[in-house]
């Protein structure tokens, strides 16, 4: 449930990057409201714009803004503020918020029943038919990722389902979710319900399932090794349910990875560092090549950049494998207080040109090639990024057939 906490940072840049010509309109009708930084001052701005019946004049982002000021308040502050971000609230931004909120406070006792509805309004929002064609164009990155978010929020539903001993209903959730998103994560956090009531076989199927989706996951393999012995499985049987789990996650893998298979030079490339200096393919020259290609502004990568790093920590003790990065970015210095904040030390070479020449349209992409230098896997997906280690994994076996 980590990504729980990654979504208020992409709550915030939606709100102040948008610049569709509606949110730009009401920016010049409220420009001296979204100049106000002292709290108390915007408060009582917004206070005086609603007793004067001016809602209009409050766009979407000062109503978040108004409404997280007012959350941990009493309900007389906090009613009128909910009723404004339910009325000029944007719909997608809205559900997110909502969704961060009730999970960042899931532990306040004192107002467990306003984060309980604030998280069904978030559902009631992400359940509105048509939501995810009605974003395509504000928000290409979240519609294209909707139904991952869309889990998300019935997720923590299904958290506070739980906390109100409505196993039923959570349960139901859980198939709902699933049967619409599958991930490791989901099915782990079901595994979970079910081991709660008792349901250890299906506890453990559900564990398999998780692995089978994500097959170097760790939380998941303890799942099934504390789920078998709670049915008092023996070691060699909870030994042979891990070995087919991954086993059956590597043939989809790979199944999945031939399907993309090319056989294309790799073009001659001379790029700058974004460490400084400059590096050239003659370099690799010999070795396997793993090449990601990624943007700071494709927020699925960003959630996952940290795999890229074990990946690089992990394959530069490999002799014959080479791991680095590619990315369109052109703001070095926004790239690198990135790396330097994560502590990132994989390469990260620049140039949206040759990243073009590569035939390159979807980012994370990742070029694979065989020690002569020809490309063998084009593959372009978030898949195959949440997939890294597992895939390098497999890779590794298949070295030797890749001539």
């Amino acid at each position: 449930m980590n990504i729980k906490l990654k979504i208020i940072n992409l709550t915030i840049a939606m709100g102040i990057l948008s610049c569709s010509p509606e949110l730009m309109h009401k920016k010049n009708l409220d420009s001296s409201l979204l100049t106000i930084t002292d709290d108390a001052l915007f408060i009582a701005t917004v206070d005086q714009l609603l007793q004067n019946g001016k809602q209009i004049k409050i766009n979407n982002e000062a109503a978040m803004r108004y409404f997280d000021l007012q959350l941990l308040e009493n309900d007389e502050k906090y009613g009128p503020a909910f009723n404004l971000l339910r009325e000029r609230g944007d719909t997608i931004q809205t559900a997110l918020m909502l969704n961060t909120l009730a999970w960042e406070y899931r532990f306040h006792q004192e107002l467990s029943d306003r984060f309980y509805n604030l998280i069904e309004y978030a559902v009631h929002l992400a359940d509105i038919p048509g939501l995810a064609d009605d974003i395509q164009g504000k928000y290409p990155d979240i519609s294209m990722e909707f139904d991952k978010y869309w889990a998300n929020i019935h997720d923590t539903y299904a958290w506070y389902l739980i906390q109100y001993n409505e196993t039923q209903s959570a349960l139901g959730e859980y198939e709902k979710i699933l049967n619409r998103y599958e991930s490791t994560s989901l099915y782990l956090n079901y595994a979970e319900l079910l081991r709660r009531i008792n349901r250890y076989e299906e506890a453990l199927q559900v564990s398999i399932r998780a692995l089978e989706l994500s097959p170097t996951d760790q939380d998941a393999i303890h799942m099934i090794r504390e789920t078998g012995r709670t049915l008092t499985y023996e070691e060699s049987a909870i030994q042979a349910l891990l070995k087919k789990a991954t086993d059956q996650a590597k043939e989809i893998l790979n199944a999945d990875i031939e399907k993309h298979r090319v056989n294309e030079k790799m073009p001659f490339f001379q790029l700058p560092l974004l460490s400084g200096g400059e590096i050239s393919s003659d370099m690799f020259s010999g070795t396997h090549q793993v090449i990601l290609i990624w943007s700071n502004t494709c927020t699925p990568c960003l959630e996952l950049m940290n795999r890229c790093q074990s990946v690089y920590e992990s394959q530069s003790a490999s002799a014959g494998v080479s791991f680095y990065t590619m990315t369109t970015e052109k703001n070095e210095s926004v790239l690198r207080a990135y790396m330097s904040e994560r502590k990132f030390s994989f390469p990260v070479l620049l140039s949206s040109d040759y990243i073009r020449q590569l035939g390159v349209t979807v980012v994370p992409s990742l070029i694979i090639t065989d020690a002569s230098g020809m490309i063998c896997y084009h593959l372009s997906g978030i898949q195959y990024l949440k997939n890294l280690p597992a895939m390098m994994e497999l890779l590794t076996e298949k070295w030797v057939t890749l001539q």
